[in-house]
Protein backbone atom coordinates (compact mmCIF):
# COMPACT_ATOMS: atom_id res chain seq x y z
CA UNK A 1 0.00 0.00 0.00
CA UNK A 2 1.33 3.58 -0.92
CA UNK A 3 0.68 6.31 1.93
CA UNK A 4 0.50 9.55 0.60
CA UNK A 5 -0.28 12.95 2.16
CA UNK A 6 -3.41 14.93 1.17
CA UNK A 7 -1.03 17.66 -0.16
CA UNK A 8 0.76 14.84 -2.77
CA UNK A 9 -2.85 13.52 -3.62
CA UNK A 10 -3.93 16.64 -4.68
CA UNK A 11 -0.53 17.49 -6.78
CA UNK A 12 -0.81 13.35 -8.51
CA UNK A 13 -4.91 13.23 -8.49
CA UNK A 14 -4.69 13.96 -12.29
CA UNK A 15 -1.68 11.11 -12.90
CA UNK A 16 -3.81 8.54 -11.17
CA UNK A 17 -6.86 9.80 -12.96
CA UNK A 18 -4.92 9.10 -16.37
CA UNK A 19 -3.40 5.92 -15.32
CA UNK A 20 -5.01 4.46 -13.07
CA UNK A 21 -4.10 3.35 -9.36
CA UNK A 22 -1.48 0.52 -9.17
CA UNK A 23 -2.36 -0.63 -5.50
CA UNK A 24 -4.25 0.86 -2.56
CA UNK A 25 -3.79 4.12 -1.53
CA UNK A 26 -3.66 5.27 1.94
CA UNK A 27 -4.07 9.35 2.13
CA UNK A 28 -3.07 10.87 5.27
CA UNK A 29 -3.24 14.41 6.84
CA UNK A 30 -0.92 14.41 10.01
CA UNK A 31 0.38 11.22 9.67
CA UNK A 32 -3.45 9.61 10.25
CA UNK A 33 -5.28 7.91 7.76
CA UNK A 34 -8.17 9.90 6.09
CA UNK A 35 -9.27 7.77 3.11
CA UNK A 36 -7.99 4.82 0.95
CA UNK A 37 -8.38 4.48 -2.66
CA UNK A 38 -8.82 0.82 -4.34
CA UNK A 39 -7.50 -0.13 -7.57
CA UNK A 40 -10.49 -0.63 -10.11
CA UNK A 41 -9.27 -4.74 -10.09
CA UNK A 42 -9.95 -5.34 -6.45
CA UNK A 43 -12.86 -6.33 -5.24
CA UNK A 44 -15.02 -6.23 -1.96
CA UNK A 45 -14.45 -9.71 -1.26
CA UNK A 46 -10.10 -9.65 -1.86
CA UNK A 47 -10.20 -8.32 1.53
CA UNK A 48 -12.35 -10.69 3.13
CA UNK A 49 -10.77 -13.52 1.54
CA UNK A 50 -7.56 -12.28 2.82
CA UNK A 51 -8.51 -11.94 7.09
CA UNK A 52 -11.14 -14.89 6.59
CA UNK A 53 -9.62 -17.54 4.14
CA UNK A 54 -11.44 -18.96 0.78
CA UNK A 55 -15.17 -18.52 0.55
CA UNK A 56 -17.81 -21.08 -0.06
CA UNK A 57 -18.46 -21.43 -3.55
CA UNK A 58 -22.46 -20.07 -2.76
CA UNK A 59 -20.82 -16.68 -1.14
CA UNK A 60 -22.10 -13.75 -2.29
CA UNK A 61 -20.16 -12.02 -5.34
CA UNK A 62 -19.61 -8.49 -5.73
CA UNK A 63 -21.94 -8.59 -8.42
CA UNK A 64 -24.36 -9.60 -6.15
CA UNK A 65 -24.09 -6.63 -4.13
CA UNK A 66 -23.86 -4.15 -6.83
CA UNK A 67 -27.18 -5.25 -7.84
CA UNK A 68 -28.68 -4.17 -4.13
Amino acid sequence: MIKITVEEFQNRIDEFVQKGVPEKIQVTHNDKPIFTIVPETETILDDWDKIFGTLPKEAVTDKDIDKE
